[in-house]
């Protein structure tokens, strides 16, 4: 045990009346409303009921007007709870100041050494176990408690979209710094280009995109597809019957794609392709497609016939 004094000395007589005080209050309590979390609507309060329990045996003489009297509406301020224009986890209307100090360690437990423990803060004080349980039922520690690690929560969601939110948009930045870049480079280096880095660089200008809006960058989901590009082959019917080819960049249905007038934001995309087609990387790149379907007919034209039974 702790060499300190005592900070919770009380005789057999103050102790029955806080074990009792304790009971009647967290026995109304348990009728009262909570929200979603658990965290409480109202709040029984403890010096009220204290008043009327000294000749009562049991909580069914407790009159209803006495409850109603001792019952605290709780309002909620952007989600935190307040009772006279405080949180409940701050001191509450009555309570001693030595007695929130005790509470106020244990609510802080859980963020110091990791979990919370009355035997632990008793042993810390010097204080008899059944003191401080008849305390912590008396002011509603558990409940105090729960409202505190909801507030906590929240703030550190907020804290972690803010945080989310800041880095999107560097990345965004970063991604349009880059893809400007690399507009500038094909526009004055396209003799450099091939059509293997030309159609390289469309793929790392979408996923750099993509990543800038927290999409993933390589499997677009069933709702969240990238743009496409296909390259489409039809034949001329002006007379020379020559093929020519159409480029389409494919819309996106994902809601995370920039969009400009509800429609999907493509013109990065179109710059590109624009800027490619004038560098002739993308005549090489439709050469080799066809090529590469006119070998693959002809090998399909050229396998033996699969033996029959086999």
């Amino acid at each position: 045990m702790s060499e300190t004094a005592p900070a919770l000395v009380w005789d057999p007589g103050k102790y029955e009346f806080h074990r009792k005080l304790g009971n009647f209050v967290q026995y109304f309590q348990t009728d009262m409303p909570t929200n979603k979390y658990g965290v409480p609507l109202k709040l029984i309060n403890p010096v009220v009921m204290a008043e009327h329990i000294v000749n009562c045996n049991s909580t069914d003489e407790i009159p209803d007007c006495v409850v109603e009297q001792a019952t605290m509406e709780i309002e909620f301020d952007d989600g935190i709870p307040l009772v006279d224009g405080l949180p409940i986890w701050e001191r509450l209307d009555g309570e001693l100041y030595e007695y929130y100090k005790l509470f106020k360690e244990y609510r802080e437990m859980l963020y110091i050494q990791g979990t919370r423990a009355l035997s632990r803060l008793a042993d810390t004080h010097n204080i008899l176990g059944k003191n401080l349980s008849a305390l912590s039922k008396v002011y509603h520690w558990q409940l105090r408690c729960k409202a505190y690690d909801a507030y906590k929560k929240m703030m550190y969601l907020r804290k972690r979209q803010f945080e989310i939110e800041k880095m999107e948009s560097k990345h965004a930045k970063v991604a349009e710094r880059l893809l400007q870049q690399s507009l500038d480079y094909l526009e004055n280096h396209p003799e450099q280009l091939n059509p293997k880095i030309a159609l390289q660089m469309i793929q790392v200008a979408m996923r750099a995109e993509r990543l800038a809006f927290g999409l993933n960058p390589d499997k677009p989901g069933a709702g969240d597809a990238a743009p496409s590009i296909n390259i489409h082959q039809t034949t001329n019917t002006g007379g020379n019957g020559e093929a020519t080819s159409r480029i389409e960049i494919g819309p996106s249905s994902s809601s995370g794609q920039a969009m400009n007038n509800g429609q999907p934001d493509l013109s990065y995309l179109q710059s590109i392709v624009h800027i490619l087609d004038k560098s002739g990387a993308l005549d090489q790149a439709k050469k080799e497609v066809i090529d590469a379907e006119f070998e693959e007919i002809h090998e399909s034209e050229d396998a033996p016939d699969a033996v029959e039974g086999t």
